[in-house]
């Protein structure tokens, strides 16, 4: 028989109430109100997510869900890696549907969207040659986390490459960490923000990269994104009439971006670098 603590019986209750919290606030009309397009996509991310069962450590997809869009979500203690199987190697089918679109609007191609998906995934499994691999997650309250892989000029030179020299960043199946923090539940606009990251890694599991800067600059434009839904979600709460706190700061960054950059922009450039900086946001947290 297999013995569950009682600390793993909080984590994995404080992972659900999170998770059903903000589930239910996209229920509330005036939080989808204010997320406009986003509520429907995080409504679908919320739908499939799940808590699994950890092994000594290791994180695996059952055999139940490996064909399946779901992601799971893994309830954490501070400090604790876990170790992350080769099951994450292999793409989601949403995430195959859109990484043979965006390989085939590049250039045109013969090769059907389960041979695209195929060759990806084989070049993140020729440069992750283990079984497993040790991930932390402990440095945020909640962390996206995907198996990703630099290639150039190797796989999409089959398909038509693009772009001369060009890098791609691969993504392999999302997951996520949550740690326990000792309260109740994580707020709605926290958690939203992952889902929207879950939804990024799905939608573009392939990206073009020219160089390390380039591929800095495209995963803070991610955060930004995600920064910006959890700001909508939190006005949507305060339009409701909850007392919503801007935790994680989900508010003020949105606040620069939108001076920065205007409305629907999520770019990341100096001068909202600098803008951040001046405001005492150095880091853009997972």
């Amino acid at each position: 028989m297999f013995f569950v603590s009682n600390e793993t019986r909080r984590r994995h209750r404080f992972v659900e109430r999170s998770i059903e919290d903000a589930n239910a606030s996209l229920r509330i009309p005036e939080v989808a109100l204010r997320l406009g397009s986003y509520a429907a996509r995080l409504t679908a991310v919320g739908e499939r997510l799940y808590i699994p069962n950890l092994r000594y450590g290791r994180l695996t997809i059952p055999a139940k869900y490996k064909d399946t869009d779901k992601v799971p979500v893994v309830p954490v203690r501070p400090g604790q890696k876990v170790r992350i199987s080769d099951d994450f190697n292999v793409f989601s089918p949403r995430q195959r549907q859109h990484a043979a679109r965006t390989v085939t609007d590049w250039r045109p191609t013969q090769r059907t969207p389960e041979e695209i998906a195929a060759l990806l995934e084989e070049e993140v499994r020729r440069s992750h040659t283990k079984t497993s691999r040790m991930v932390p997650l402990d440095t945020y309250s909640l962390a996206a986390v995907n198996y990703r892989v630099q290639r150039a000029n190797v796989v999409i030179d089959e398909l038509g490459n693009p772009l001369a020299k060009a890098r791609y960043l691969i993504k392999g199946r999302p997951f996520v960490g949550m740690q326990y923090t000792g309260e109740l539940f994580l707020p709605p606009q926290i958690v939203l923000h992952e889902y929207e990251h879950i939804d990024q890694h799905e939608r573009e599991p392939i990206v073009c990269c020219a160089n390390d800067h380039h591929e800095t600059v495209i995963g803070k434009s991610y955060e930004l994104e995600a920064y910006h839904v959890g700001a909508l979600a939190l006005l949507g709460l305060r339009d409701s009439g909850h007392q919503a706190e801007d935790l994680g700061d989900q508010m003020r960054i949105d606040t620069i971006r939108l001076a920065v950059n205007g409305p629907g922009s999520f770019a990341y450039g100096d001068e909202i670098e600098m803008r951040l900086a001046d405001g005492g946001i150095r880091h853009l947290e997972d």
